[in-house]
């Protein structure tokens, strides 16, 4: 294997990790702040502004942590960063969701938490490999790029 090959994976797994950190302490820091009273206000039942307070939060999170690694992932792999950005995140979703929850949510919760659950997750599973390929569509700024 080429230098430059072991260096594109190092930084691979340098992101992953960085990416994973970075979501453990984000999602940590919108979770443990109070949920604002005006929400609850907002809706007919304390479960339904709860939920949907976590799924915005979360999906918050999730595209402010994505960006950055969107653009980096982007500059550094221009090729097959969307590849890479689902590989990744695939990486980051086994380590943080264990099979046992995902199958404990399947067969005991109710639908409407089911729901909640395929909708969260599939946030998480589209966003970083959306964003690069939105960053990918992005018009280029070098001028001997442009027309």
């Amino acid at each position: 294997m080429s230098r430059q090959l072991l260096a594109l994976i190092a930084a691979a797994a340098l992101l992953t990790w960085l990416y994973l950190v970075a979501y453990v302490y984000a999602n940590a820091f919108v979770s443990s702040g109070p949920l604002p009273v005006w929400w609850l206000h907002a809706f007919t039942t304390d479960r339904t502004a709860v939920l949907s307070w976590f799924v915005l939060s979360h999906a918050a999170v999730i595209l402010l942590i994505s960006t950055p690694f969107a653009f980096i992932i982007n500059r550094v792999y221009p090729r097959f960063g969307v590849a890479l950005a689902a590989g990744l995140i695939l990486v980051v979703w086994i380590t943080v969701e264990p099979l046992s929850f995902l199958l404990h949510a399947f067969t005991v919760a109710t639908p409407y938490i089911r729901g909640v659950y395929l909708i969260d997750h599939a946030i998480f599973l589209l966003a970083l490999p959306g964003l690069v390929w939105l960053v990918r569509r992005l018009p280029s700024n070098h001028r001997l790029e442009r027309p």
